[in-house]
């Protein structure tokens, strides 16, 4: 999450990278605490926080033309209609070791 805050840095308006900062210090200041409610409570400041700042680069992104989103069967799957028919042949083998010189 640091290194998103960071690199989102110059994409957040003030109020969100603010806000992101603060709550990715207070989390960090909880963990050192060691105190289990306030490790929780500052990890939902941070969650909350984070998906803000995330939907905000999300939202900029799709309004410069959406080139920066997801494309349908970018994750592997094929798209419907588009399946390739291959030709597989099974087949049984067997491993030789060659003999040890």
């Amino acid at each position: 999450m640091e290194k998103n805050s960071k690199d989102w840095a110059d994409r957040l308006d003030p109020a969100n990278r603010d806000l992101l900062n603060a709550s990715l210090d207070s989390a960090k200041k909880a963990l050192r605490s060691g105190a289990a409610d306030e490790i929780q409570k500052s990890l939902e400041e941070l969650e909350k926080a984070y998906a803000t700042a995330g939907a905000s680069v999300y939202q900029q992104q799709g309004a410069q033309g959406g080139a920066a989103g997801p494309t349908p069967g970018a994750d592997g799957t094929a798209q419907p209609g588009t399946e390739k028919k291959e030709d597989v042949v099974e087949a049984d083998y067997e491993i030789v070791d060659e003999p040890k010189k």
